[in-house]
């Protein structure tokens, strides 16, 4: 049975179209409108948020967890490593931390950033830049030497973080990062991101 994945445009689950694509796994994409999901998708999602994969009998939700589970679908297409290895580990490490130590203030960040500047709380934008540029450096340390966080090797962990590193580049949040903007602009030009972002 066809992979079928329920989306927004524009939200995180850009990150598992982009998997989709990368891997050519044969899916159909199912629209949402952002304001009213259709009736039982709260059996898929008990949150009724987006994105959520279908994948024969199971729905999976969080795009992290999703792409992690299309990776290890096919291991033909080599989008993760060999459970075990070292390689494996730090794949773990670093997909964890683009969603645990970056997306939240990158959520924060946007969040004050969009409100009339009368209403918005500088103190709480300026923490939020803080703290990313705080997680920003390792990654910058790391690209300098490699294309990839694992090396020559582009995983899905490099889609969970290319997708979070582009936000930051639209919002002007990694410019003092030379080694992840030229990352993020790498992974933003391929093919199958670009045909994650059509709509």
């Amino acid at each position: 049975m066809a992979l079928k994945l329920y989306y927004v445009p524009r939200t995180r689950s850009a990150r598992a179209r982009w998997l989709l694509e990368e891997m050519g796994l044969p899916h159909e994409l199912v629209r949402l409108d952002p304001k009213s999901k259709p009736d039982g998708y709260d059996k898929l999602h008990p949150l009724q948020h987006v994105p959520v994969l279908v994948d024969g009998d199971m729905a999976i939700f969080e795009s992290a967890a999703i792409c992690l589970h299309l990776a290890d679908k096919d291991p033909e297409h080599r989008f993760a490593p060999a459970p075990g290895s070292i390689e494996r580990a730090h794949y773990y490490q670093w997909l964890f931390y683009a969603v645990t130590e970056i997306e939240p203030h990158l959520v924060a960040y946007a969040a004050e950033a969009r409100r009339p500047e009368a209403e918005r709380l500088h103190l709480a934008v300026d923490a939020a830049r803080g703290k990313l540029e705080k997680a920003l450096r390792p990654l910058e340390e790391l690209l300098a030497s490699r294309p990839f966080v694992l090396g020559d090797r582009f995983t899905a962990a490099d889609v969970v973080l290319g997708s979070l590193l582009d936000w930051a580049r639209s919002l002007k949040l990694a410019d003092g990062f030379p080694n992840a903007l030229a990352y993020a602009t790498r992974l933003h030009a391929r093919p199958a991101a670009a045909r994650a972002r059509a709509d």
